[in-house]
């Protein structure tokens, strides 16, 4: 057989960065995991080549965040890949995107502290790097630095989403292949230029206000091209268009922020332009045949109605729907500039027909989390269609 299976525990201790300025005094983070994986010792297909003997699998860990009256704890289901990045096998990486079970989250009333959980599910990423410290026999005895991030995607405000770094150490399960069929086939490097074109409907909320905060929808039409490099690794440029119901519907009903002598009354003029967004990335997608693992980082060419976004929600908590004279709203600033500019996305796409063979023709359905510099915009749902050039 071309593959074997094992399993692993691994305990973690580390760090919860704050996520609000009133964020609670904690103790250390800890973390227990159990990884089940599948470790594919000679290559069949591409990915298992390049990648160097990789592992996928599934990892149940549960966290407690040092505080379980206001940050309670967590119980997370990841698939993950583990992979060599590196010719030296003593190195090895760890990505992982699942969701996770808060016990304890936000409330304005009995846990106003916490606004850093608001769901009792959220996305989950988990990166790690680890190094073998020694092996005896089929066990391997790693340490590791993971970063883990939680976030619901913008789907219910407060969502500050909370961040960690933990310090690891892995006792792994590793059993040789035993089966006499050790050939593999032979690999040669390969190119392949691709086009794309994907829509998205994604949901968000504008702000935490009883009014606004119920998720409406977020529609997304774009193109890309690029390589794709040993069937493996997919490396692109693209550009979209969306389309924001919170913003368009802020703009024609006359909110606060857009009446006659308000901040941004010229948003009126052309509702449904200012409602859009115009935007270029570049990616990244490592390709398991069947899965897809995106990250891409790019630019807001045009967003004008983001201005309320962050106006709103970078000033003072609680914010109502008509606003006093006194209240302290968000200014326009560097940190405006930066969020208005910069959007990411992460998230895991499925390939029905595969990608470890040259396909002219294929299609993914996708679920992605896209950000504002790091600061979660909406949770979206994509379809997706692939033309390769041979």
């Amino acid at each position: 057989m071309a593959q074997t299976y094992g399993y692993g525990a691994e305990l973690g201790l580390g760090h919860s960065f704050a996520a609000n300025k009133d964020f609670p005094n904690r103790n250390a983070q800890s973390q227990l995991w159990m990884h089940m994986y599948r470790n594919h010792e000679n290559a069949v297909k591409n990915w298992q080549y390049y990648l160097r003997k990789p592992q996928i699998g599934l990892s149940l860990g549960l966290t407690d965040y040092g505080n379980a009256t206001v940050l309670g704890r967590s119980i997370t289901v990841m698939p993950f890949v583990k992979f060599q990045p590196l010719k030296n096998k003593r190195f090895n990486t760890y990505l992982g995107l699942g969701s996770s079970y808060f016990t304890t989250s936000f409330d304005p009333v009995n846990n106003p502290l916490n606004r850093a959980i608001t769901t009792d599910f959220t996305w989950t990423f988990r990166g790690q790097i680890n190094y073998q410290i020694f092996a005896y026999k089929e066990w391997h005895f790693d340490a590791g630095l993971s970063i883990v991030h939680h976030s619901n995607g913008h789907t219910s405000l407060p969502n500050n989403g909370l961040n960690s770094i933990i310090g690891t150490v892995t006792a792994q399960f590793l059993p040789k292949q035993t089966s006499a069929t050790t050939t593999s086939p032979s690999f040669t490097s390969s190119k392949h230029f691709y086009f794309s074109a994907f829509s998205g409907l994604g949901y968000n909320v504008l702000y935490d206000d009883p009014y606004f905060n119920q998720k409406k929808q977020v529609y997304t039409i774009g193109g890309e091209y690029g390589k794709i490099y040993n069937r493996t690794w997919k490396l692109g440029i693209g550009a979209f268009y969306r389309f924001y119901e919170h913003y368009y519907d802020y703009i024609t009903d006359g909110e606060f922020l857009v009446r006659e002598g308000n901040r941004f009354e010229e948003l009126t003029v052309n509702p449904f332009n200012n409602a859009t967004t115009l935007g270029v990335y570049v990616k990244g997608e490592l390709l398991l045949d069947h899965i897809g693992i995106e990250l891409s980082i790019g630019a807001n060419i045009y967003k004008p109605a983001y201005k309320i976004d962050y106006t709103i929600n970078e000033g003072w908590e609680n914010p109502p729907r008509e606003f006093p004279d006194f209240w302290q709203f968000g200014e326009l600033d560097s940190g405006y500039t930066i969020r208005h500019i910069i959007n990411s996305r992460l998230g895991i796409n499925y390939y029905p027909l595969g990608t470890d063979a040259y396909r002219k023709h294929n299609f993914y359905a996708g679920a992605h989390i896209n950000a504002n510099y790091g600061r979660a915009d909406f949770t979206e749902l994509r379809l997706g269609y692939v033309y390769e050039i041979e």
